[in-house]
């Protein structure tokens, strides 16, 4: 089931905003709070088509069920992108694109994020629909492409920066020449303006939402990649330079990428040497995918902010590299015995993963919602159920540390207040107010013992790594 792992807090914010979209029919960008529009109108459509239309009535199935999609279209992407450029070699267009196929939609980085309802696997299946299109040698569908990956999330500036970088390298000179049809860049640039505008204008109606795009959004998380704790809050998420290599490479066997390193250093020689006319754009695009996927992981090692579902995109560039290497294997033993090796390691992993979703020993589950969560809420929605209509629930904790808990109690919306400290609830007890629960930060349940003697303790929540919270009723 795509909703026996618990809520992430990002998730359960993300659902939230989706929500706001289908009751109001109106969005309106905010750079320091949210990513681009592209998941909310997407998974907006999705629960519209199922009849859903509040926060209320979010379906969760159905909300992981966008990025699912996205999973899907991004594998397809990377097949025609593979298939286009190994097109010249004899077996590569049937072999490589399978390899891409076993590589990517096995990898445990992807399994995980493609039920993840965050902006990252619309981010990877927009960058591989550039990269098709790129190939393709298509302006309008890399226009249309780079431009949901810009409305998708900020880190695609990331992307776009690495690719130029590789783009560079291996082009050398010929990197700076017009193409030989000058439309082409005339028509993606042209596109990429369009979709991009149309999408952060909220479709011309929120006109500063563009502004923010182009000028608030880098600012504000250019602080927030430098780890500029004072105005981002980035400071939970600073870690040493080399935490994107662990949790990519050295975060269990389980769930490591090392296995797909096998056919690209199997290869490496062999494509490092010039070859014949036919195999040499194969040869030059694995290259500029491996030159790419190595700058993304420098760039994102360099950048002091971390967080395990940007790997994502660093893993699709690895899985890529890894498909291309393989036609260029000596002989198609090696290349079998190489696919079926990444496959079983990438299986291990998959099967890991859903045995136990919630388990703190996946590196994907960073800063993760305990099960407890969702017991707290049982626990409110059934003393709620026995409540008059007049009574409310209280949640006095710190913002961050809520989620996801609106989510699980997004049926008692109505009912449920949130306060940003133990301290502000006083205010409700000052006014008369006498809530049914109260739910506090452990360090604050003396303090609201005091404001609500009526309440008693129920018991302690453990609902994200170092944060307990204290349930009275």
């Amino acid at each position: 089931m795509l909703t026996d792992r618990t809520f992430h807090p990002d998730e359960a914010n993300q659902a939230f905003t989706t929500g706001k979209l289908l009751e109001s029919g109106a969005y309106a960008y905010q750079p320091q709070d949210h990513h681009g529009p592209t998941l909310y109108y997407a998974g907006a459509a999705l629960q519209k088509m199922a009849g859903h239309d509040s926060t209320v009535s979010l379906d969760g199935t159905l909300l992981r069920c966008t990025p699912l999609v996205f999973a899907i279209l991004a594998i397809v992407f990377g097949a025609l992108a593979v298939r286009k450029a190994v097109a010249g070699k004899r077996n590569a267009a049937i072999v490589a694109p399978l390899a891409l196929v076993a590589f990517l939609g096995t990898a445990p980085a992807f399994a995980f994020f493609s039920t993840f309802y965050i902006q990252e696997m619309l981010l990877a299946s927009f960058l591989l629909m550039a990269f098709w299109a790129a190939l393709k040698k298509n302006g309008f569908f890399f226009g249309l492409a780079a431009g949901l990956a810009f409305a998708t999330k900020e880190t695609s500036l990331i992307s776009f920066a690495a690719a130029a970088a590789a783009f560079v390298a291996v082009k050398g000179r010929d990197a700076f020449k017009l193409p030989e049809k000058t439309l082409h860049p005339v028509v993606a640039a042209a596109t990429f303006a369009l979709v991009s505008v149309a999408l952060y204008s909220s479709f011309c109606s929120n006109w500063q939402g563009v502004r923010d795009a182009v000028v608030s959004m880098p600012l504000s998380y250019f602080h927030r990649a430098a780890g500029d704790a004072a105005s981002t809050g980035a400071a939970d998420h600073v870690h040493p330079w080399y935490q994107h290599f662990k949790w990519i490479f050295a975060s269990g066997w389980k769930f490591s990428e090392l296995a797909l390193l096998v056919p690209v250093c199997a290869a490496l020689p062999s494509l490092l040497r010039k070859r014949g006319e036919e195999d040499e754009p194969a040869r030059r695009t694995f290259l500029f995918t491996a030159l790419y996927t190595a700058i993304l992981l420098a760039l994102y090692s360099a950048i002091p902010y971390k967080t395990p579902w940007c790997d994502l995109q660093i893993v699709v560039g690895l899985a890529v590299a890894a498909a291309l290497a393989t036609p260029f294997l000596k002989s198609r033993a090696i290349a079998c015995a190489a696919i079926v090796v990444v496959l079983c390691c990438h299986v291990v992993g998959v099967v890991a993963i859903n045995s136990n979703p919630d388990s703190r020993a996946i590196p994907f589950n960073y800063a993760h919602s305990s099960p407890d969560v969702k017991r707290a809420a049982e626990l409110i929605e059934k003393e709620m159920a026995n409540a008059g209509e007049a009574d409310f629930v209280a949640v006095g904790v710190p913002a961050s540390d809520t989620w996801p808990l609106p989510w699980y109690l997004r049926s008692q919306l109505a009912r449920t207040g949130y306060w940003t400290s133990a301290d502000e609830l006083k205010a409700v007890a000052d006014a008369g107010g006498k809530p049914k629960i109260v739910v506090v930060p452990e360090a604050d349940a003396d303090k609201a013992a005091k404001t609500f003697p009526h309440l008693k303790r129920s018991g302690i929540y453990a609902t994200r790594p170092g944060v307990l919270l204290t349930v009275m009723y």
